[in-house]
């Protein structure tokens, strides 16, 4: 990872791009996305170099690149824990989302913020549109909506990407965790009633790539977009599949939502619909795809 360099760096005239949060999952996967795109500086920041819930941090980061953009993946994601933590999920969903926003409407900087399908309730049967009604059910998805809100607010020039279910090689996510426990038991319970689209973290850094270019290039529109690999299934469907391209033997039995209890309810339904993204010529793999080749990386 390139660590941020403050003060300011007078040897490139390049477009400088801070991603905040760079150690995440998908920051991992936009660090190995922009490998070999030179025509801009990609300055990847942990929560150390730029901590987005303290303002001076924020203004050094700024002072010292004046950013063309900026894409947020500092996030707190622990849903559970938020129910118990509310204030710490609102300090860096919401307060620290507010204080980047302000950033960059004063720097003149494009913001790309990554949200969730959280913020809705699940209520609906077809897939949701980037202008359905918001209702979140947990902390978690309150935290994110009120991130996305200070964003309209105080940075209209902006992009809020929601997506779902994100997984990958790194950091610890449902695809991890099911070949970890699929190696060690002989079968494993998982919740039927709860439908939505899995998210390659790899291909969700290419779609913040796309969105950063156009922004650098002023071309892009600004607004919020749905984005997730294509096909709402349940969890006990992506767990199934995962035994098989894993080649486990373990068995996955179906549950409820009823049943298997978690502290934060989770949308029953939350199919993205990716019409609006893919209107911008934007390719999105089958989920089945996707998922091969993290299972290839892991295995």
């Amino acid at each position: 990872m390139t660590a941020a360099i403050f003060p300011p760096r007078f040897d490139s005239m390049k477009p400088k791009i801070i991603v905040t949060g760079a150690n995440g999952q998908v920051g991992q996967c936009l660090q190995m996305a922009t490998r070999d795109r030179s025509e801009y500086e990609w300055i990847f920041c942990s929560s150390t170099d730029l901590d987005i819930t303290l303002e001076q941090s924020i203004t050094d980061a700024f002072s010292g690149n004046a950013p063309a953009v900026v894409i947020n993946l500092a996030a707190y994601t622990a849903v559970d824990k938020a129910e118990d933590e509310a204030e710490k999920a609102f300090l860096i969903n919401s307060h620290g989302v507010k204080l980047l926003a302000k950033a960059c409407k004063k720097a003149d900087a494009t913001l790309i913020q990554v949200s969730t399908d959280y913020v809705f309730d699940g209520k609906k049967t077809t897939p949701y549109l980037e202008t359905d009604p918001t209702d979140p059910l947990t902390i978690y998805g309150q935290s994110k909506l009120g991130g996305e809100l200070e964003i309209l607010q105080y940075c209209p020039n902006s992009v809020i990407i929601r997506t779902s279910w994100v997984y990958s090689e790194f950091g610890n996510n449902f695809v991890k965790t099911m070949l970890k426990l699929g190696s060690e038991r002989e079968s494993l319970a998982v919740v039927t009633d709860q439908i939505g689209n899995p998210t390659s973290a790899h291909d969700l850094a290419q779609i913040l790539v796309t969105f950063a270019k156009k922004a650098v290039e002023k071309t892009v529109d600004f607004g919020m977009y749905h984005y997730s690999n294509t096909g709402g299934i349940s969890w006990f469907d992506f767990a199934a599949e995962i035994m098989a391209q894993a080649s486990l033997p373990c068995l996955i039995l179906p549950t409820t939502s009823d049943v298997y209890v978690q502290k934060a309810p989770r949308p029953r339904y939350s199919v993205l619909d990716t019409t609006k993204v893919e209107a911008i010529g934007v390719e999105i793999k089958e989920w089945k795809t996707a998922l091969a080749q993290t299972i290839k990386t892991l295995s």
